[in-house]
């Protein structure tokens, strides 16, 4: 299965745009494979398909990527008109021991006929075990993992 949650093949889904093979042709398939691409550090990728990407920004992405473990992505809506488009989604992250959940309507725009990302309005929530907002509670070894996985913490993500 594809890292972005597609019941594909990583080659058949997001595969095939990261390694420039296709280029995206909605603004959702570009959006699934930038999540891809944060979530194996193909910063290049992330990069290409950034409208107004900053200069000297891959050392610092690339470090953003190595730090965080992306678990699940979830499409809330998707919609294009022309070459206009916008993807809202909730991206869930682990960095150390904290889960986050990132909520963002993404903006795309068709630019010689290649979509880029332009701009997001987003939010984000760290999330406990319980499934509650907190910032500052500490995951205890004992407590069920936050993945979902029926195991300890202790005994998967808190290895």
């Amino acid at each position: 299965m594809c890292v972005c949650g597609k019941v594909e093949d990583y080659n058949s889904c997001c595969g095939r745009f990261i390694s420039r093979k296709e280029k995206a042709t909605t603004p959702e398939e570009l959006m699934r494979s930038r999540f891809t691409a944060f979530s194996l550090g193909e910063v290049e990728y992330i990069i290409d398909t950034e409208r107004l990407a900053k200069p000297n920004t891959s050392a610092g992405l690339k470090s953003w990527c190595d730090t965080v473990t992306y678990t699940k992505l979830d499409v809330l809506s998707s919609k294009e008109l022309r070459d206009k488009g916008e993807v809202h989604f909730k991206a869930y992250y682990k960095e150390g021991f904290e889960q986050t959940i990132l909520e963002e309507r993404s903006q795309f725009i068709k630019e010689n006929d290649k979509w880029v990302y332009v701009s997001g309005n987003a939010k984000t929530q760290t999330v406990d075990a319980m499934n509650t907002i907190s910032s500052d509670r500490k995951m205890g070894r004992n407590e069920p993992c936050w993945c979902g996985s029926g195991k300890k913490f202790k005994k998967c993500c808190g290895k």
